[in-house]
């Protein structure tokens, strides 16, 4: 698994990075090692993404990038799909732009995902949890709850599928979780990196700690992390032109957000 760290995932507060061995700090070392105990090996990028780099690489992650990825960047991602890689998409909510050159993470995969994938990002602010949800996609197994500090919804559009729906006054069909196939690959599109956040930041410029919060041992986050990475892995039997598990938003059921809802909040033991 390769994780982008070259378009500005450390800016301002961010630390979206799984961190360097032996201490793996980062806001999302955590993420990593749950990938390596899924028996993934885990690196980062910190150069410009190519056709090249990609070859060995069986999911990309692309958390919360801050800077626009190049034209040249954009092509080789969208050729990793087709030829069977998979692709994870994190955004957060509108005016999260860390460091304030006018563009947050949201607008980034807007340059790309709507023609290439079918979906994009809206430019909304969502703070809600606990979130129950069910459903019968595998990303969903043994997933009940979720919770949002602070996310953008996504809007689904033809060639993609809502796997957690959310209904909004200003959206009223447009989604937390979407998915879409691209050829051999596997493209998953979440609207909030807190749910992928763990506490281990590193310093600052300034020599102080980056404020990070627990996201990913909270509710059934990390149960939804693994079955993201596992769904990503597994490549299309045909190639895909056009996304074909698109199905109209009114075939699923949307998220009903009436607390309080009883659910245990139970904190993960640190893995560290």
């Amino acid at each position: 698994i390769l994780f982008d760290a070259a378009h500005g995932q450390q800016a301002g507060n961010a630390d979206w990075v799984i961190g360097y061995p032996p201490d793996w700090v980062g806001g999302f070392s955590d993420f990593g090692q749950v990938a390596r105990e899924m028996d993934f090996k885990t690196k980062t990028c910190d150069t410009e993404l190519t056709k090249e780099i990609l070859k060995s690489v069986s999911i990309l992650v692309l958390p919360e990038p801050n800077n626009e990825y190049k034209k040249k960047e954009i092509e080789a991602i969208i050729s990793f799909v087709k030829k069977g890689g998979g692709l994870l998409l994190i955004a957060d909510h509108i005016s999260s732009d860390r460091d304030h050159d006018g563009i947050d993470s949201p607008r980034i995969f807007n340059k790309f995902c709507p023609s290439a994938f079918g979906f994009h990002f809206n430019y909304d602010y969502i703070s809600k949890h606990p979130i129950p949800v069910s459903g019968s996609h595998l990303l969903l197994r043994d997933v009940s709850y979720i919770g949002l500090w602070g996310a953008c919804s996504l809007q689904p559009g033809k060639g993609s599928t809502p796997v957690i729906v959310y209904k909004t006054k200003n959206h009223p069909r447009s989604a937390l979780l979407v998915v879409s196939l691209l050829g051999y690959g596997r493209v998953v599109a979440v609207g909030d990196s807190s749910i992928f956040e763990d506490p281990t930041g590193n310093r600052r410029e300034d020599g102080r700690i980056k404020r990070l919060h627990e996201g990913l041992g909270r509710y059934d986050h990390e149960i939804l992390l693994m079955n993201i990475l596992d769904w990503l892995k597994k490549r299309n039997k045909k190639f895909r032109k056009i996304p074909v598990e698109f199905r109209p938003l009114k075939d699923f059921p949307f998220v009903k957000l009436s607390p309080p809802w009883e659910k245990s909040n139970k904190k993960r033991k640190k893995r560290r």
